[in-house]
């Protein structure tokens, strides 16, 4: 949450770092093999913002094996069925978890068809 100067949030209209790590979430990604696996790993992660960011990135991802698009969607697919997110996000509100939920689904909803 730490404001950027005044003339880069002009430049980039965003007014905080987060602002723009989330911008740059939205935006299309190629994937190196490497960097997919860190972005599987990632979906394991025990801390929301780290799974969520990871499940915003394989959506977003153009160039993804189709191998490693089932891979990614039988994880997300996991997590939603088990009700694993419910145990291991226990700390997050309300609105934490929907959001966590959402970008799941939407997720899964970008990679299934692939799959």
């Amino acid at each position: 949450t730490r404001p950027l100067p005044e003339a880069t949030q002009q430049a980039l209209g965003v007014g905080t770092v987060q602002e723009v790590a989330w911008k740059l979430l939205r935006q299309p990604f190629v994937l190196s093999p490497e960097g997919l696996d860190a972005v599987l790993r990632a979906l394991e992660s025990s801390k929301a913002p780290i799974c969520e960011g990871a499940a915003m990135l394989l959506q977003r991802s153009s160039t993804l094996p189709r191998d490693r698009q089932q891979q990614a969607a039988h994880k997300i697919w996991q997590m939603l069925i088990d009700n694993d997110i419910t145990r291991q996000f226990s700390a997050l509100s309300y609105f934490e978890l929907r959001r966590l939920y959402d970008t799941l689904f939407e997720a899964l909803q970008v990679l299934a068809p692939h799959s």
